[in-house]
C-alpha cells in the first residue's frame, strides 16, 4: 500500500530524543535532541506523520498533504544545538478522515486492508495505524535532501543490520483516541486479507495520544515478516532513526 515511502530507505543518522512528560496527552510535545552521523547530512526540523489510506483529500492548515493519503504536522526547527520540540497536534486539529472506527484502524501497510479489532467503546475513534516495516505515525525529519521517512526506538539501531537482526527492538508510533477504550483483535490476532503476517492487537488506550510499541516476529526460513505485535508502550528517552531519499 505504501510504496512510495520504501524509497526513503537509505540515508543514516540517530537522533537521541529526550523524556517527553506523560505518554497520554491531548497535545504531546516530543523535546527531540538530534545527533546524526558524521558522513550524514544534518535534519534542519521534524514533525509528525499521519496516514489516511483511505486516501481521502483534506488539506486543513495544520495538518497538510504529503501525498494522497500522508500527512504531516507543524515542522519544528532543528536548532544550531541539535534540538527540536515536535508538536504532535490536538485533537481538535485532527482532520475527521485520519480518524477510523476503534474496530477497523489497524491496517496492513503492504495490502492496506484492515485488521479487524474488538473495542470496548464502539463509537471510539482512533487514528489510523499502520503496520508493516515502516509503522505509521512516526516522526518525519527534514534534511537538505528533503522529508526523511523515520523509524522511533527507545534504543538506537544499527542500521547496517537485516532482518531479524533490524527487528529486536520495538518501533514505537503514538496514536490519539477521542475516548478511553480497550481494544484487541481475537485470540491468535489477525490475518488482514491478502496479508502475509499475523497481527496481534492488545492496547487500553486513554484519550488523547497513546504511545504504542510493535515488536516484529520474523520467519527465518521465509525470509519475511510473519508477524506484528502491538502493546501499550512506555518508553521515555527516544531515538529517531532516519533514512533519507536514495
Amino acid at each position: 500500500m505504501l510504496p512510495v515511502l520504501l524509497c526513503f530507505w537509505l540515508l543514516t543518522l540517530l537522533a537521541a530524543c529526550g523524556r517527553s512528560g506523560p505518554t497520554t496527552l491531548e497535545e504531546m510535545v516530543l523535546e527531540v535532541d538530534v545527533v546524526s552521523l558524521p558522513a550524514s547530512p544534518a535534519p534542519v526540523a521534524a514533525s509528525v506523520v499521519l496516514l489516511d489510506p483511505l486516501a481521502l483529500p483534506v488539506a486543513p492548515a495544520s495538518v497538510v498533504p504529503i501525498t494522497p493519503f500522508v500527512y504531516r504536522g507543524e515542522a519544528s526547527e532543528v536548532t544550531f544545538d541539535g534540538k527540536a520540540s515536535v508538536r504532535f497536534p490536538r485533537g481538535s486539529e485532527l482532520p475527521p478522515q485520519l480518524l477510523a472506527p476503534s474496530d477497523r484502524f489497524v491496517y496492513d501497510e503492504f495490502t492496506g486492508e484492515a485488521c479487524d479489532t474488538v473495542t470496548s467503546v464502539p463509537d471510539a475513534r482512533v487514528t489510523f495505524l499502520s503496520t508493516g516495516e515502516i509503522p505509521l505515525p512516526t516522526v518525519l525529519a527534514f534534511g537538505v535532501a528533503g522529508a526523511e521517512m523515520s523509524l522511533v526506538t527507545a534504543e538506537p539501531l544499527d542500521l547496517s543490520l537485516q532482518p531479524p537482526a533490524l527487528f529486536e527492538e520495538p518501533f514505537l508510533s503514538w496514536v490519539y483516541a477521542t475516548q478511553a477504550v480497550d481494544v484487541r483483535t481475537a485470540e491468535g490476532g489477525c490475518l488482514p486479507p491478502g496479508g502475509d503476517y499475523v497481527i496481534d492487537v492488545d492496547l487500553s488506550l486513554a484519550a488523547g495520544w497513546n504511545q504504542v510499541a510493535m515488536r516484529y516476529g520474523w520467519d527465518p526460513v521465509a525470509e519475511a515478516l510473519a508477524a506484528v505485535t502491538i502493546r501499550g508502550g512506555d518508553a521515555a528517552t527516544y531515538y529517531l532513526n532516519s533514512f533519507g531519499i536514495p
